[in-house]
This record gives C-alpha cells, structure tokens and sequence, in this order.
C-alpha cells in the first residue's frame, strides 16, 4: 500500500537540506521535493513510501485530502554545527517533530 508522508513548511526552513533524515526516519523510498498537487503519482509503486516535501499551506493540502502534514518550521540556518548529528540526537530522544 502507497504511503505519503508530507512534510510542508516554508520556503528556506529546511526541509530539503533535512532530506536524507527525513527519508530515513520515514522509511521513504522515493522523495518529492517540491511538489505541488497536479504533479500526482505517476512512476508510483504500491509499495512505495513517498517523502513529499513542499511548501503548500495546511489548508491547502487538506483541501486535497492529506489530513496529517507535519509542519516543519526548522531554523537550520541559525546552527552552526553539523546539522545531522543535531537532528539524529534529538530524533533518539523523542525530540525530532
């Protein structure tokens, strides 16, 4: 069964620089940077689990029917440190979303 895990903010907060952890906390097999709701779901397996990035508002994706976004509001630009082991440390620890 196809699965999205869509992960919106705006634009600059993140998310793409965040891709890699997000994949992996998720378990994604494809990503979606970017996208917007006319693209659909062509080259999609049903197995897949898709890590959709984008920065629609939650009204607007819920006006498509994704009903559980995660909002990610990241203000990766003020770390200065690497980036990956600050966002795995606290993922460990229940922090991460």
């Amino acid at each position: 069964m196809k699965k999205l895990v869509v992960i919106y903010g705006p634009q600059g907060c993140g998310k793409t620089v965040c891709t890699n952890l997000f994949a992996k906390h998720y378990g994604a097999t494809k990503v979606a940077d970017g996208w917007i709701p006319t693209m659909g779901q062509q080259g999609l397996n049903s197995d897949d689990v898709v890590l959709v990035l984008t920065n629609r508002t939650a009204a607007d994706l819920k006006e498509i029917g994704i009903e559980d976004p995660i909002h990610f509001i990241g203000a990766l630009k003020a770390v200065n440190r690497n980036i990956e082991s600050v966002y795995t440390d606290a993922s460990e620890n229940g922090e991460f979303f």
